[in-house]
């Protein structure tokens, strides 16, 4: 089931999404949900997979939540953005693409693919849904990370698909409004066109690129959680062995059994299975706390980003210390395999207690990660 919002303007074209699935034979399950604008700061925008802007939308209310939409696109949602003026705010998520408003009489089709299929295109033009210009101004911005489908004759970038650095979602935004005029049709001479055609299918392909790119995400989910294991585990475990390098050094290649003794004293004791537990309280505690202060903070933008980042590495000190115990453990195994004098210890015990001790650490600490990762969805 693909979760859609649209985000109601209050206006009349509010109406043409549901004109679209109406029209439109679609095969897949489609949970479509339209929300007032005004009532926007209650919803919780991560539940949905797709998020639809249309034109002439309030931009007072879109600045209060650009964070939120910067998070849902983080996150892997697909926003698509119509008639997007910027001239009040800069409201479009993670800012890379600078509005400007002088309206645009002549464009190009720099990107002919599936979002402009099934239109009756003989020129550019036929995008012209006005008498005397075709966008509601304009943006420019780095075409590395925002890739132009249509353009201006002076490379000025009319729809655009953004592909912000360190997210898995993506944002489709144009300044011209097919929502609008798939509904009324404005121009000069006729003050109501009961429908246009190439407004409504060059509207209802965009909707479909972003289901379609919900599908590519949805198909790609698991091994995108594959491959964060994996990478997890490897660092996890280059810790585990930093540590066994460390012991067999000090040890002087496990020949100096006092050394690693003293060692191994240091961080395994009477006192490491209570620590263990003062770990798990403290973590709890220390995410509880910042996670309370980013809220208290939540205006001061750097105060938040370096709670955040806090958060994010918090796992990572949980990796430290399961991994310098784990490294101790397997150091030992190896010492009483090679150098051991008495033939009753054998190293298989401590070879298990590292990898049952390491492995517990290892989950605790991914566990957190991935309850940490859905509060940051959630905010």
């Amino acid at each position: 089931m693909i979760k859609i919002l649209w985000i109601e303007s209050g206006q009349k074209h509010d109406e043409v999404i549901d004109l679209v699935f109406q029209r439109t034979k679609n095969k897949q399950k489609i949970n479509l949900t339209k929300q007032s604008i005004c009532e926007i700061f209650n919803t919780d925008l991560i539940n949905f997979d797709i998020i639809i802007i249309p034109s002439f939308s309030n931009q007072d209310i879109l600045f209060k939540i650009k964070r939120n939409l910067e998070n849902f696109v983080k996150f892997g949602g697909v926003l698509v953005i119509f008639g997007a003026r910027a001239d009040k705010h800069d409201w479009i998520p993670f800012s890379l693409l600078k509005y400007r408003q002088r309206y645009l009489k002549q464009i190009e089709i720099k990107e002919k693919g599936n979002l402009f299929s099934n239109l009756k295109i003989e020129d550019p033009n036929t995008l012209k849904f006005h008498d005397e210009f075709i966008t509601h101004g304009y943006f420019i911005g780095d075409e590395e990370l925002c890739i132009p489908l249509i353009s201006g004759q002076q490379k000025e970038i009319v729809a655009s698909i953004i592909q912000p650095p360190d997210t898995t979602g993506k944002i489709f935004v144009t300044t011209i409004d097919p929502d609008y005029h798939a509904i009324i049709g404005y121009t000069k001479s006729k003050e109501e066109l009961e429908f246009n055609e190439n407004a409504f299918t060059f509207f209802r392909n965009i909707i479909f690129w972003a289901v379609d790119q919900n599908n590519k995400k949805s198909t790609h989910s698991f091994g995108k959680i594959q491959k964060d294991l994996i990478k997890e585990l490897t660092i996890y475990f280059s810790q585990v062995f930093v540590f066994f390098c460390v012991s067999i050094m000090i040890s002087n290649m496990l020949t100096n059994e006092e050394n690693l003794t003293k060692y191994i004293s240091s961080k395994v004791n009477n006192y490491s299975l209570i620590e263990i537990l003062y770990i798990i309280v403290a973590t709890i505690f220390v995410v509880g706390f910042l996670y309370i202060l980013g809220k208290i903070l939540n205006k001061f933008d750097f105060a938040e980003e370096i709670i955040d980042d806090i958060l994010r590495s918090i796992h990572r000190t949980i990796y430290f210390f399961g991994s310098s115990v784990a490294g101790i453990m397997l150091a030992i195994a190896t010492s009483i395999a090679f150098h051991s004098k008495v033939k009753k210890l054998v190293p298989i015990g401590w070879i298990i207690y590292a990898v049952l001790f390491g492995i517990s650490i290892f989950i605790y600490g991914y566990a957190i990660k991935t309850l940490l990762s859905k509060v940051f969805k959630s905010r």
